[in-house]
């Protein structure tokens, strides 16, 4: 199996407080995002959107 690169990138900007599980809830989506995104092939973001 070939070695891939993935990166991710997201930017934030606060305003205030905020819950430390809607972070926790934000990685479990990316990471099953990119579970699927493997399995299926997929290498672009229009494509796994598609999806």
């Amino acid at each position: 199996m070939p070695l891939e690169t993935v990166k991710l990138t997201a930017s934030f900007r606060l305003n205030g407080s905020i819950p430390e599980g809607l972070f926790s809830t934000y990685r479990e989506i990316l990471d099953q995002l990119l579970d699927h995104a493997c399995a299926k092939g997929i290498t672009s973001f229009k494509r796994l959107k598609a999806s």
